[in-house]
């Protein structure tokens, strides 16, 4: 049997657990560490740690030493996560260290999972990359995307989250919405068609999107 056990630290502000690795964000109200530092543990066989090397980890790692960063999500393969700057990074997948996505400046929150990725600029657009086969990203398109492009003329995101193939938002007047495959009725709007664009659900503050399921927190 398995007990919650309590990570070294008592000043963690945000975390992101994949499936064999887990990154966490970390501020000190005293200044002495600095604030949202960066530490991730765990599998590390595709650079999905940010460290520099592939060798598994048990203990925390800081990753980049002398940044910044605001929001963090991991998936299986690998990691993204937003910098005070508004600067946008991913690794793993082999690639071993932060790489920056893109040069815009103004990204607020990323959230990923094994095979696309979506983020939500300061000014409320939202925006996908990745594979795409069951409309996952949201542009219209089973197209792969290698960049994001952007999902819905909407600009009153506050929220996202993926499933293995669907994703689901929140937008500012409470409704939420999810896009992508569909086979298991994940959607939520009362179908098993996959959708390529955005279809509102219906009310709520928040949402979790698994494997095959959707919750709606209300």
């Amino acid at each position: 049997m398995a007990f919650p056990t309590a990570v070294a630290g008592n000043d963690w502000v945000s975390a992101g657990t994949g499936s064999a690795h887990t990154c966490a964000i970390e501020t000190d109200t005293c200044g002495i560490r600095g604030a949202g530092l960066l530490f991730c543990w765990g599998i590390n066989r595709d650079g999905q740690l940010g460290d520099g090397t592939t060798t598994n980890r048990t203990n925390q790692r800081l990753i980049a030493s002398g940044t910044s960063w605001t929001s963090v999500s991991t998936s299986y393969w690998g990691t993204c996560g937003t910098q005070t700057d508004g600067t946008l990074w991913c690794w793993g997948s082999g690639v071993t260290t932060p790489t920056q996505v893109g040069t815009d400046t103004d990204w607020s929150t990323v959230a990923i999972d094994d095979f696309h990725k979506c983020a939500i600029k300061s000014a409320g657009t939202l925006w996908c990359w990745g594979w795409n086969a069951q409309g996952q990203v949201g542009d219209g398109t089973t197209d792969f995307r290698s960049s994001p492009v952007p999902v819905r003329a909407a600009s009153d995101w506050t929220d996202i989250n993926l499933g293995g193939v669907h994703s689901c938002g929140v937008r500012t007047d409470a409704g939420v919405w999810c896009w992508g495959g569909n086979d298991n009725g994940q959607l939520g709007n009362g179908t098993t068609t996959d959708q390529a664009v955005p279809v509102e659900i219906g009310p709520g503050n928040g949402v979790e999107a698994g494997a095959s399921f959707t919750i709606i927190l209300g």
